[in-house]
Order: structure tokens, then C-alpha cells, then sequence
């Protein structure tokens, strides 16, 4: 066999998704079997990894759907937990009939999906957006309704055997059965159904599929309803097999979801992908969690192990090399290509692809043309187009909420610096680089890890090898910078949408974070003057010196994307990235840079966290990446690219953190505080975010004020 034959057969294996994937789980399993053979190859291994596979397969061929269609669904871990939730609360509390009970969650999850596809159809907003905000909703609700406590045991009923082990099969758990028949119904439907056709032709060409009769609404709408229904089974599942709830079921889940489907070989563009490539891509990930677990066989009575924070560093390798491998492989062509230079042949024509700019589940809509301007839509056009102005009216409906229930705290002073040090500081520097990122038409969803890592870094350094303060803080800042190049060249050069660049950099950086701090909490930090930055400031009333870095930071960024010239091409880039480039704009550099801006602030937040809690947490950082896009949407910043500003951010910042602080504070009533559940935050966040972008897109966009008053005035 020629190497040109040689050659032909590696390729056609890679353009053929679902058989690489599988070379790539064998691969592993070998590898498993090389470094631990006592264990891994045996029936109990594997037995324990089919049923790990179960919930995370089962949600992820919903996911599919989703993806094939171009759409991203956040809210999957969420309705997860919300499934839990419900059943616990209605057979434990209520004593209803299980079997009852997990009907009426199915049709709850069922409707969830109804609603996203809604939101993201007939409302217009981009499905990331959409999910996000009703994964904050279902986590609240979770959290109300179960009242964020434990619930255990659970009544028994004949509906836990889905999570027993099957004697008759060898101890194969059952809810493997059920994982089976849920791949085997979605590969028929997705292979063999008018459905599945309209499903690929609507992800990968939707204004064709439109043209072909394809009512693509309703296709998107059916896809985001199988995946809450597969979710709300997962949680399901969950709950038969670990016979109790928990608060925290499916947080953080939609991203081992997402992962296991793109690993699979399903297409971040839309068009392509399989149910069998994402069970593979679920296997995939479970089987490393399982190899870092059992560790190596060095000899001796136990094995080596790595540490369990590793795992997420593998997850996040393992989704980049698949995307690029999608992209480079499949997309670019890059062997053919690679075979032709070798030859002195003429190249082929690279394929006509979508831009890899456009950020997954994050696409626009054409905006109509508004009606002729009568004197009010003058005004109220005029009104609109200042951005902020949404902003700034719910921040002063929240601060007159918060004085009538606190009229004797919640205007002071002292909550006034408790929200700037607890909350405005370190949502609002980031939502400085995060604004610039947005405006650019990027997301970057990986600043809650970075945030971890630079706090990490920094207090190991400090605390484990006794370096100075400040030289540990230059070393950090360093390597913020740094993450913050990778995802760029990862989203220019790379052609990686940022949604999942910056997924897989957030998993490897909150893997990092945590090994490197051996999964501990870190106290009792040497003597630093560092530490001076997360203290109050006695001679400025007690303002904490943590506010002057947040002030420079606002004002530079404030000034350079206003006035400067970047600024200018960071609007430019955002609202036509073609036409910028025609006009002399560098667009990956101009986007590069903010990718920088943006991580380098996240990892001088996870410092300032530290000098002013004295102590380093893993989970510090956790979320709170949705946080800050949440401040920056709230804060007027539009997600179609080329609009928003920073005082538009640090406003939705301030809404935010007032927000917390009304929960936080409680009520005065008569003389008496009484508390507000802090699971109510997750509701009005959820809530805040879908409002603020159907605002604008329906109020700015759709121009739908003026409109309905041109309309009654004729």
C-alpha cells in the first residue's frame, strides 16, 4: 500500500464522524487497560461505566438535536435538577403516585422546552440568551420548591427499579436500559424520519430549508422540547438511582452535555452529527473521569492517582482537539489540501463554510423598517437608542424596593460599600473586557475560571513557595494574559466559535485552578502589603481600596472604547465584520485584544478575592461567568455585535448586585427583619436577563413602540 492510499484511508476515517470517534474511545479504553489492568478491563469496570453514561448519554441525544439545528440549550442541566426537585417534593411531601408524579415531570420538562423554543422562534432572542436566562429560572425554582434543603428517603416505590442492577443481566444497571432505547428511538427519528431530515436541512442551510417548505420554526421548536424531555428523564433517572435530592442535581451538568456532543463529532455549525457519534462522545468523557479515578498500577498496595480536579483539564483538551479536528479535518480539508501542496498540484478550493465568528446559538435576525417618525416616535426612538436607559430605570426601581423594605439600612452608607466590595468590584471589572467582547459579536464563558486560576496561582505562590505579593500578582497577570491569547488565536486563527473555545478553556482552567491547589482551601497567608488592596480605606470613610483599581479600569475602558481609536474598530468589527475589514480593520487583532482585556481582568479579580476574603476557595469563581454577561445584556450591551457600552455594563452591574442586596438584607417589618429565601435571586436574575434582551430586540429592533402608534394614528 502507497502512502497517496495510505493517506486516502486516514481521511475518508475522519470524514466518516462516528468511526474516529470510536477509534478515539478504544484508544482510551486500551489505555485504561495498560494502566491499570487489574481493573479496568473487568466486568465491574465496565458495568460502572455504562450506567455513569446513562443520564449525561440520555440528556445529550437531546442536545443533538438542538445542535444539528445550530441552537445551543443552557437550560438542560437546570431542568435537571428542576425533574428532582418535583419528584421528591410531590411523593415525599404530598405522597403522590410515583409513577403519576414522573408523568407530570416529563410534561413540566416537556413544556420548558416548549417555552425556550418560543423564546428563541417567535420572540427572536438567541437560543444562548433564551437558555440562559431560563437556567437561571429552573435553578430558583429548584431551590423554592424543594426550599434548598436535602430531601431523604424518599417512599418506596416500584418506579426505583429504573435504578437498580439488573441481576438477570449480569448487574447491568437499568438505567442503561433505558439509555438504549432512548439512542435507538432518536437515531430512527433522526435518521429515518421526515423530521430528521427537516432537522438537518434547517442547521445546515435554514434559509434553503425555508425555500424547500420547511417550516424551520416549528423544527427548532420540537428540538428544544426533546431536550428538556430528555433532561427532565435524566433527573428522573437520577433520583431512582441515588434514592434522595439534592439542591445542587444537574448545576454545571449542561456543560459535560455540550461537551460530550461536540466531542462526539456533532458539528458546531449545524448540518451534521449523529445520536451514535454523541453515546460515543459521552463514553469518551466518562471513561477519562474513570482513568483519573483508579489511577496507575506502579506496584505496591494502592495505585497512583492523579488528583480527581484534574479531570476537568482532559474534558477541555479533549472538546478543543475535537472542534479543531471538525474544522481542519472536515471543514478546511487540510489533508487533501496538505496532499495536493505535497504533489505541486493546484490547491482546492477551501468550502464555502459559515464564518467561524458567528458564536453558536447566538445568531441575528434581519431588522424591519420602521414606520415614518411622527413627533412621539420621534421622541421614544430617541428615548430607545440610549441604551442605558433600561438599565438605569430598573436600577432605581430596585433601590426604591430595597429602601421600603429597609428604610433604616438600605440607602447607607455601609450597604452602599458592602455592594461595591461584595459584588460591584469583581462583576464589574470583568464586564469592562466582557463588554468589549460581546460588542465584537464573541462570548467568552470562560472568565468565572480564570478568576479561579488567578486566584489560585496567586496564593500558591504566595502561601506554598513564599514568593513576594506583587511579583506573584505580575506572574498572574501573566498568565491571564496568556489564556486571554489563547482563546483569541483559538477563535481568529483557529476559526473556533468563542462559545466553545472559551467552554473548553473554561474547563481546563478550572482544572488547573484546583490541582494546582490540591483541591484545598488555602488560609493563613504570610504577611503581604498586597493584602492592602483588600482592605478599607479609614481615611476615605472606609471605601475599599479595591474601588480605585475598578474606577481606572472603568474609566480607561470607558474612555478608549467611546473616544479611542480601538473603540472604533471594536464597533465596527461587531456590527459588520466584513465591511470593517474592507476598511483596513484588522478584525482578529481588534478581537484578539479583547479577549486579552477580558481574561487578564478575570485573573486580577481572583486576586482582589482573595486579599479581601484572606483565603482561597476551588469553587471560588464558579458561575459567575454568567454573572457578568448577565450584567453586561442588563446593562444594554447588544448580543447581535456593534452596540453597548461600559457605563451601560457597570449599570447592569449595580442592578445586580442591588439585587442581591435586596434578598440579602431582608424586610423591616414591624421593627422585625424577616428574610428573603436566597433562591429568589436565581428567579428575578432568569427573569431580568429575558426582559432586558426582548427589550431589545422588540423595543430597539422591531421598533415596535413606534409602529403601534404609527399604526393607531391611521
Amino acid at each position: 500500500m502507497n502512502e497517496r492510499q495510505k493517506l486516502s484511508i486516514f481521511a475518508r476515517i475522519l470524514q466518516h464522524r462516528e468511526l474516529s470517534v470510536f477509534a478515539a474511545l478504544i484508544l482510551l479504553w486500551i489505555l485504561g487497560s495498560i494502566l491499570r489492568p487489574d481493573f479496568f478491563p473487568s466486568k465491574r469496570n465496565f458495568l460502572s461505566l455504562f450506567q455513569e453514561m446513562s443520564q449525561l448519554g440520555i440528556i445529550a441525544v437531546g442536545m443533538t438535536f438542538i445542535i444539528i439545528n445550530a441552537d445551543i440549550d443552557l437550560s438542560v442541566g437546570s431542568v435537571m435538577g428542576l425533574a428532582t426537585a418535583n419528584f421528591a417534593v410531590m411523593t415525599n411531601f404530598y405522597h403522590w403516585n410515583a409513577w403519576l408524579v414522573a408523568v407530570l415531570v416529563l410534561i413540566v420538562g416537556t413544556v420548558i422546552g416548549y417555552i425556550n423554543g418560543l423564546l428563541a422562534t417567535k420572540g427572536k432572542l438567541p437560543a444562548f440568551i433564551a437558555t440562559l436566562g431560563m437556567l437561571f429560572l429552573a435553578r430558583g425554582l429548584t431551590l423554592a420548591i424543594s426550599g434548598g434543603y436535602q430531601i431523604a428517603p424518599l417512599p418506596p416505590s416500584s418506579f426505583f427499579l429504573f435504578g437498580a442492577h439488573n441481576q438477570a443481566l449480569g448487574g447491568l444497571n437499568n438505567q442503561v436500559l433505558v439509555l438504549l432505547a432512548v439512542v435507538v428511538i432518536g437515531s430512527i427519528v433522526l435518521r429515518k424520519t421526515v423530521f430528521g431530515y427537516q432537522v438537518y436541512s434547517t442547521g445546515g442551510n435554514v434559509q434553503a430549508a425555508q425555500f424547500a417548505g420547511i417550516n424551520t420554526d416549528q423544527v427548532r421548536l420540537r428540538a428544544f422540547m426533546i431536550a428538556s424531555f430528555c433532561a427532565s428523564l435524566a433527573g428522573l433517572l437520577n433520583i431512582t438511582f441515588m434514592k434522595n435530592f439534592s439542591p445542587t442535581t444537574g448545576n454545571s451538568f449542561e456543560l459535560d452535555v455540550i461537551a460530550a456532543v461536540v466531542v462526539g463529532g456533532t458539528s458546531i455549525f449545524g448540518g451534521r452529527g449523529s445520536v451514535i457519534g454523541t453515546i460515543i462522545g459521552a463514553g469518551i468523557l466518562v471513561s477519562i473521569r474513570k482513568i483519573l479515578t483508579i489511577g496507575i498500577w506502579l506496584g505496591g498496595d494502592r495505585p497512583w492517582r492523579l488528583l480527581q480536579t484534574a479531570n476537568p483539564i482532559f474534558i477541555g483538551i479533549a472538546i478543543l482537539i475535537a472542534v479543531l479536528l471538525d474544522i481542519w479535518v472536515r471543514e478546511e480539508e487540510i489533508l487533501k489540501r496538505l496532499w495536493a501542496k505535497l504533489q505541486g498540484k493546484h490547491l482546492p478550493a477551501r468550502p464555502s463554510k459559515m464564518a467561524a465568528s458567528e458564536t453558536l446559538g447566538t445568531s441575528g435576525y434581519v431588522v424591519n423598517l420602521a414606520p415614518p417618525k411622527t413627533a412621539v416616535g420621534k421622541f421614544a426612538e430617541s428615548l430607545l437608542e440610549y441604551r442605558e436607559s433600561g438599565g438605569i430605570l430598573l436600577l432605581v426601581i430596585l433601590i426604591l424596593v430595597g429602601h421600603s423594605f429597609r428604610p433604616d439600612y438600605f440607602l447607607s452608607f455601609d450597604n452602599f460599600f458592602n455592594v461595591l466590595r461584595d459584588q460591584i468590584v469583581e462583576i464589574g471589572l470583568i464586564t469592562v473586557g466582557m463588554t468589549m467582547v460581546i460588542i465584537n459579536k464573541d462570548i467568552d464563558l470562560s472568565v468565572g475560571s480564570v478568576l479561579s486560576l488567578g486566584a489560585a496561582m496567586w496564593s500558591v505562590l504566595v502561601k506554598g513557595h513564599g514568593w513576594n505579593g506583587w511579583i506573584a500578582a505580575l506572574l498572574t497577570v501573566c498568565v491571564g494574559v496568556l489564556i486571554g491569547t489563547i482563546n483569541g488565536l483559538l477563535v481568529t486563527k483557529g476559526r473556533l466559535p468563542a462559545f466553545i473555545a472559551t467552554l473548553g478553556m473554561l474547563h481546563f482552567c478550572r482544572g488547573i485552578s484546583a490541582t494546582i491547589a490540591g483541591g484545598w482551601q488555602l488560609t493563613q497567608f504570610p504577611k503581604t502589603s498586597f493584602f492592602l488592596i483588600g482592605s478599607d480605606n479609614r481615611a476615605l470613610f472606609g471605601l475599599p481600596n479595591q474601588v480605585f483599581i475598578f474606577l481606572v479600569a472603568v474609566i480607561i475602558g470607558g474612555l478608549v472604547l467611546w473616544r479611542g481609536k480601538y473603540g472604533y474598530q471594536v464597533y465596527s468589527t461587531g456590527g459588520n465584520a466584513r465591511a470593517a475589514l474592507l476598511a483596513g480593520i484588522n478584525t482578529d487583532w481588534v478581537r484578539l485584544r479583547a479577549f486579552i482585556l477580558c481574561s487578564t481582568l478575570a485573573a486580577i479579580v481572583g486576586m482582589i478575592s482573595v486579599t479581601k476574603i484572606k483565603s482561597f476557595a476551588p469553587q471560588l469563581g464558579l458561575g459567575q461567568e454568567l454573572n457578568v454577561i448577565a450584567a453586561v445584556i442588563v446593562g444594554g450591551t447588544s448580543l447581535l455585535g456593534g452596540r453597548g457600552s461600559i457605563a451601560g455594563s457597570i449599570i447592569g452591574a449595580f442592578v445586580l448586585g442591588y439585587l442581591n442586596s435586596i434578598i440579602s438584607t431582608g424586610i423591616l417589618v414591624e421593627g422585625q427583619i424577616r428574610s428573603i429565601p436566597q433562591r429568589w435571586l436565581q428567579i428575578v436574575i432568569g427573569s431580568v436577563i429575558l426582559g432586558a434582551v426582548l427589550f431589545d430586540i422588540w423595543i430597539r429592533n422591531e421598533k415596535i413602540i413606534q409602529r403601534t402608534w404609527s399604526k393607531i394614528r391611521t
